[in-house]
């Protein structure tokens, strides 16, 4: 399994060895095959608006975006899928939940 981790943000830091753990975690869970590929990036507060006005037609920060790619045998050549992800829109749901930061990212 590939998994694949972009940070663009600064607004929060991040543990990459943590997440790609637990996305890892989550695919062997789910018995996702073994050739499965997914991408997760970590955006700004701004750059998430952008994908959501422009793909969502929503004019607001969101947590979470996920983009699943599907073909033939539900996914394309081993790629399932991309998060994109703003960790200061997810901070600000921790705090709001009572949750701890890395709690609300493992939802996601």
């Amino acid at each position: 399994m590939e998994i694949t981790v972009q940070n663009a943000q600064k607004a929060q830091r991040l543990n990459l060895k943590r997440i790609k753990a637990v996305a890892l975690k989550v695919l062997k869970i789910l018995k996702q095959p073994a050739d499965a590929i997914i991408s997760i990036s970590f955006v700004s507060k701004d750059e998430i608006r952008k994908f959501n006005r422009k793909y969502f037609n929503r004019d607001t920060p969101t947590d979470v975006i996920a983009i699943a790619y599907k073909g033939r045998n539900n996914y394309y050549r081993g790629y399932l899928g991309e998060l994109i992800i703003a960790p200061e829109v997810a901070k600000a749901n921790a705090i709001m939940y009572e949750a701890k930061f890395y709690d609300e990212m493992s939802l996601y």
